[in-house]
């Protein structure tokens, strides 16, 4: 029942196009709204035009997200396009209360909402679930805040649960979180409580917990441990390898029978 209506409500909401086209008025629209999807394009794109059909149908989504969407011609306003460094077209950004965030996926409907979803909410999940289960479930890294109760604060608004007077780690994890959202997963876990913060992160099966003498700093442990260690090589990840200085052995395997082994090093 629920199901249909939200189907109604979005086939209701789908007779208005919610998207709005932006024009120099973007900067100060940024600045007023929380959440703002724009997709930067050219006339002359044939990507862009490609995308335009599933744009229009992103309108009534993210309206139910609460997200501003809307598009700009960069042949037009190209001193936005400069402001925000637009180098090819479709550029799409989400701008998380003024910070803008990269759109790196596939250009898809359900793909766009998804990473919307994550890019709009809570820079810290809270999860309920035993710390063995999450690593027996697997995929992406997830950096895990176990610590004191903490209660709703001045900063709830920002979809994070700062400790009034415990929990200064904490305060350091969801800035980090803020920081790396909507790439990288934080979460509070609220199945234990214990007296003092600990820091962790669960990927390769295993959990691996922070310790500021060995890793510096939160950030530098964050940014040391944010990669599985055998992940799928991807443009993005090769990127930011060398941005951060990361190295790391490739297996390259050619044809269905044999394969040839072949190490390289990136740097």
């Amino acid at each position: 029942m629920k199901q249909l209506l939200l189907l109604l409500l979005l086939s209701y909401l789908g007779e208005a196009n919610d998207v709005v086209e932006f024009d120099g008025n973007l900067v100060n629209l940024i600045k007023d709204n929380d959440f703002v999807l724009a997709s930067f394009y050219a006339p002359w794109c044939g990507h862009c035009k490609a995308l335009k059909p599933t744009w229009e149908k992103l309108g009534p989504q993210m309206a139910l997200l609460g997200i501003t969407i809307g598009q700009i011609d960069c042949t037009v306003h190209t001193d936005i396009a400069s402001r925000y460094a637009i180098r090819g077209f479709p550029s799409i950004k989400m701008f998380r209360r003024g910070r803008a965030i990269d759109y790196e996926g596939m250009r898809d409907q359900e793909s766009i909402v998804a990473w919307a979803t994550k890019a709009s909410g809570p820079a810290v999940r809270s999860s309920a679930r035993q710390v063995d289960d999450l690593i027996a479930v697997g995929g992406e890294p997830m950096f895990v805040y176990n610590g004191p109760g903490s209660k709703y604060s001045q900063w709830a608004r920002f979809g994070n649960f700062f400790s009034d007077t415990k929990g200064d780690l904490y305060t350091e994890f969801a800035l980090l979180a803020e920081e790396y959202l909507p790439n990288i997963i934080f979460a509070r876990n609220k199945s234990t409580t214990t007296e003092t913060e600990i820091v962790s992160v669960i990927k390769d099966g295993g959990i691996y917990h922070f310790n500021l003498e060995e890793a510096g700093s939160m950030a530098d442990f964050v940014a040391a441990e944010r990669f599985s260690s055998f992940p799928s090589l991807t443009g993005k990840i090769a990127r930011e390898s060398v941005e951060n200085k990361r190295y790391f052995a490739l297996y390259v395997a050619e044809g269905w029978l044999k394969f040839s082994r072949s190490l390289k090093i990136i740097n």
